[in-house]
């Protein structure tokens, strides 16, 4: 599985804000505005129960190894989190992808789904299984 650097998903938490033009490299300020955030937002999540990161990085933005199935909906987590820290006006679009993001990390984060039937042993010989008699309840 392929994965992506802290530094790349504050790139892209910036570019779902609108703050950065598409081609345009990022200013050092601005990164390390979003840099402050990530750290709470990844916590925030882990304690809600809602998606655990193994590795965010360092600040810097430095290293990471973001799985890439959860990149994007951690990107716009992140947006909707610091939109207030870019003086950036409450938007419902934010909100509304900042939600299907969580939607979206509780299924990656979801544990993986069971049998609900279990089978019988097949090494039982059909002599020792006693069958249900529904009539008469035993």
């Amino acid at each position: 599985m392929t994965t992506k650097t802290r530094a790349e998903l504050i790139t892209e938490a910036l570019d779902q804000l609108g703050i950065i033009v598409p081609g345009q490299a990022p200013s050092t300020t601005i990164i390390n505005k979003m840099d402050t955030i990530v750290d709470p937002v990844i916590e925030q999540l882990d304690g809600l129960g809602i998606y655990y990161v193994d590795d965010i990085g360092e600040i810097g933005p430095a290293d990471g190894a973001i799985e890439s199935s959860a990149f994007l909906a951690l990107g716009a987590y992140l947006a909707n989190a610091a939109a207030a820290k870019f003086n950036l006006p409450a938007d419902i679009k934010l909100k509304a992808l900042a939600q299907e993001a969580e939607q979206t990390l509780r299924t990656l984060a979801r544990p993986a789904s069971t049998r609900k039937f279990l089978s019988t042993d097949l090494g039982i010989p059909t002599g020792r299984r006693r069958r249900w008699n529904w009539d008469l309840g035993q």
